[in-house]
């Protein structure tokens, strides 16, 4: 018995001109039979991989749930199945009356977690230990417009306990609107993804227009990076205290790495590097991450090569722990302020701290000051794209992402 998820044009588009994307059974005894899953504009759709572009306004909820029946098409149990009908249920059932918020919460936590997604893994606990304030216990079918909007008003006044003269005092901290808006968006979150991976479930629908209330003008903050000048005299001079020496070499091999995430770096495996050249999906993006490669030049393997572990999987020897992780990173932060200070380096344009999202500005920037095409530096840099469409037929030739590559990291 075969399955798939496809894309279905053969019997036209409806009046909207949406197509159907089916799920298709075969079998050699009981023939094909095609259920409708959803309907999708073509233009939304990526007809290569037979997933939802990531302009779709679903993306996420389409790309969780078809990702999770296949992950049950490719199953040993998948080739139990008898019959049809038992496949249809099997890939696509997954009916229960109601679900324990919190405890689903904590399983996509961990899965953040495992993922090294540690940011989206402390932004979800954030919110759902201030969810957990006003509603203990929490179940799916409970989570209402009414709920959400109770949330806001409890941040909008939320109050702490704090000393004054030696005695507690309970003192009201509302939080900035666009804090409360992160809130919602993470608690939001969690709440599709529970929709998606249990089929049955019921969508209240509670977070419409919850925003309406909650204005907020965004600033947009001013990338910090440093010119080839500044480059120059960081790569140029040695430090005598090996934690700033090794944090200055971390920083060059970040940018030597097209602006490597740090926590990509920090966890990278030798298998990672294959003939010279760095294979990686950055974290960040999770499941739409995209394979990318770079060539390792000799300044970035020189570094490599100083700090490698022989004793694991991983290129570094560092704990790879969350908490190891993180104590690592705010030392790095800490010790890059003291490198900067030492060399006499001020940053761009404002000269605020530099940190490690710096040294991908500073890799994007310099290669604008070489006038490359804004697609060759996003497609070295492993930026998000608009359409998946792109990452196959924009995708430029190594040898040309090389020679730009090259050209940014020795500033020539």
């Amino acid at each position: 018995m075969q399955a798939n998820i496809k894309l279905y044009k053969n019997d036209g588009s409806d009046k909207k001109g949406l197509y159907p994307v089916k799920l298709i059974i075969s079998d050699s005894k009981y023939g094909t039979r095609r259920k409708t899953l959803f309907k999708t504009d073509v233009n939304q759709w990526d007809e290569i991989n037979q997933l939802p572009k990531y302009s779709h306004p679903n993306f996420e909820e389409l790309f969780t749930f078809i990702t999770r029946c296949r992950q049950r098409i490719n199953s040993i149990s998948f080739r139990n199945v008898k019959n049809i009908n038992s496949a249809f249920d099997f890939i696509l059932t997954d009916e229960v009356n109601d679900v324990d918020f919190y405890k689903y919460a904590q399983k996509r936590i961990q899965e953040m977690i495992d993922l090294n997604r540690h940011g989206n893994a402390d932004a979800y606990q954030n919110a759902i230990k201030a969810i957990q304030k006003i509603k203990p216990e929490l179940y799916f079918s409970e989570i209402d417009t009414y709920l959400i909007q109770e949330f806001i008003k409890y941040l909008k006044n939320k109050k702490v306990y704090t000393v004054k003269n030696g005695s507690k005092e309970l003192r009201q901290i509302g939080l900035k609107n666009s804090t409360i808006r992160t809130y919602i968006k993470e608690i939001k979150a969690i709440y599709n993804s529970c929709l998606v991976d249990n089929r049955g479930l019921k969508d209240n629908r509670p977070f419409v227009g919850f925003t309406k209330n909650l204005p907020y003008k965004a600033r947009r903050a001013k990338n910090i990076y440093i010119d080839p000048e500044r480059l120059n005299i960081l790569e140029n001079n040695m430090l005598d205290v090996p934690y700033l020496e090794r944090s200055r070499k971390l920083v060059l091999l970040q940018f030597y790495l097209c602006g490597l995430d740090f926590m990509d770096m920090y966890y990278l495996k030798k298998s990672q590097i294959r003939k010279g050249r760095l294979y990686f999906k950055r974290s960040k993006l999770g499941d739409r991450g995209y394979i990318i490669d770079v060539k390792v030049f000799d300044k970035a393997m020189d570094i490599i090569k100083e700090y490698k572990c022989n004793e694991s999987e991983y290129i570094f020897p560092w704990r790879k722990d969350k908490t190891g992780y993180k104590t690592f990173l705010g030392n790095h932060i800490r010790d890059l302020r003291i490198v900067f200070e030492k060399l006499k380096i001020d940053t761009l344009p404002l000269n605020q701290p530099f940190g490690t999202k710096s040294v991908r500005h500073s890799f994007s920037t310099i290669g604008k000051f070489y006038y490359f095409d804004r697609d060759l530096i996003r497609e070295l840099m492993g930026h998000e794209r608009d359409d998946t469409d792109t990452i196959y037929s924009d995708k430029y030739p190594e040898e040309v992402r090389d020679e730009a590559h090259l050209k940014i990291i020795t500033f020539k």
